[in-house]
């Protein structure tokens, strides 16, 4: 339990922040250095990741061809955001994968995710809370029921 507990609020923390990037066309700006918010109320979680440029970088990383095989992938400006279309074949299976990123990456931002024949996750919501609470450090993902560190995943 504590586990998929923290799986689901550093998953959801993990998609918004690196589904974009091996974008060319545009990028994703990194978020503002300093405590989110993670909010995703149809699944009924939350929690907080502490994070800085570094640990946004590194995150992104898990997006490589390698990771996941993608034949398409393209990231659009909006006036309100940004929307990232992909198109990824994992275990056999092609997904389509829509994620609207609404907002900026300096205060609050919404993520709104559609994928072809996977249920509806609901919309997460990312705020800036300030400062990194004494004691954390950046990669820590932190939910009602534990911490993890992004940080000690493998490159």
């Amino acid at each position: 339990m504590l586990r998929t507990s923290i799986a689901l609020c550093g998953g959801a923390l993990l998609l918004a922040i690196v589904a974009a990037a091996p974008v060319r066309a545009a990028e994703l700006p990194l978020r503002k250095p300093g405590l989110w918010t993670m909010k995703n109320a149809k699944m009924g979680k939350e929690g907080q990741h502490c994070t800085d440029a570094t640990v946004d970088k590194k995150m992104m990383k898990f997006t490589t061809a390698d990771f996941l095989p993608c034949s398409k992938q393209e990231l659009q400006k909006t006036p309100n955001g940004y929307v990232l279309t992909r198109e990824c074949t994992a275990m056999g299976q092609t997904a389509t994968t829509k994620i609207e990123f609404i907002g900026d990456f300096d205060s609050a931002f919404k993520m709104r995710t559609t994928t072809s024949g996977a249920p509806d996750m609901g919309e997460i919501e990312f705020k800036w809370a300030g400062t990194c609470k004494s004691g954390q450090k950046p990669g820590d993902i932190v939910s009602e029921i534990g911490t993890i560190n992004v940080s000690d995943m493998p490159n």
